[in-house]
């Protein structure tokens, strides 16, 4: 028997996902792509008058162009003078003034966001993911700061965070009761994934980190088994899962 998770994902790159996949912590989310304007002196590479170039063009604006592929040509005496891009983008501007062109490209970077949850992927819209898990169970937030998942690690008073170390931390989700900025910035050394907490958070904690909102569900959560954990800010919650 399987269960269904919907959280939202703050991005503005395009998600890899798909339904049907099965993720994990090493599944790539989004990777960031960046744009660029090339303008092309496209009069000055045909020798053809400025305002004249709309005759020869193959495109127009908004259409997509690809490498290789002629963007316009002109005739002469010995046939056709072609003039094929150098570049794979969109035709942003065709400017008649000064018979020039504009490309905007676009390029990815090497900055890849990779999943903070686990799961098979039934539906993604609009930012919106539903993943199938085993069970969850959900509690609400009073304050998070961002999106963030990640194993679960309960700490339990008895159990002093400055003990910790970077193998019990790095990739986990800290569950506690209360936590102190020196603590907080100790633990994202220590390559934590964020931090929820009971009590109320310090002012520019400066990790991933969410509090609770009712005081009851700390014995509930303190005795989970559930093995991993997904905060979501928009509907403020907190889901813990297998």
């Amino acid at each position: 028997m399987s269960d269904s998770i919907t959280f939202h994902v703050k991005t503005h790159s395009p998600i890899l996902m798909k339904p049907g996949d099965t993720v994990d912590f090493d599944t790539p989310l989004t990777k960031k792509t960046f744009s660029q304007q090339d303008t092309i002196a496209l009069s000055d590479h045909l020798g053809i008058p400025p305002k004249s170039i709309f005759m020869h063009l193959h495109k127009v604006v908004g259409e997509p162009i690809k490498k290789h592929e002629t963007l316009a040509e002109k005739k002469t005496m010995f046939g056709m003078k072609k003039f094929v891009s150098e570049y794979e983008g969109i035709i942003k501007e065709i400017n008649h003034q000064d018979g020039t062109l504009v490309v905007e490209t676009y390029s990815e970077s090497a900055e890849v966001t990779y999943s903070h949850f686990k799961g098979t992927i039934e539906s993604i819209e609009s930012n919106m993911i539903t993943l199938r898990v085993n069970k969850f169970k959900e509690y609400p937030l009073k304050e998070v700061s961002m999106d963030f998942g990640g194993k679960t690690m309960i700490v339990e008073d008895s159990i002093p965070l400055s003990t910790l170390t970077h193998d019990d931390v790095a990739g986990n989700v800290i569950i506690t009761k209360a936590i102190s900025p020196v603590e907080a910035v100790r633990l994202e050394v220590l390559d934590e994934a964020g931090t929820i907490t009971l009590h109320e958070i310090a002012e520019n904690t400066p990790h991933n980190c969410a509090r609770l909102k009712n005081v009851s569900d700390w014995e509930e959560i303190a005795k989970s088994k559930l093995p991993y954990c997904i905060v979501d800010t928009q509907h403020n919650t907190m889901y813990l899962y297998e």
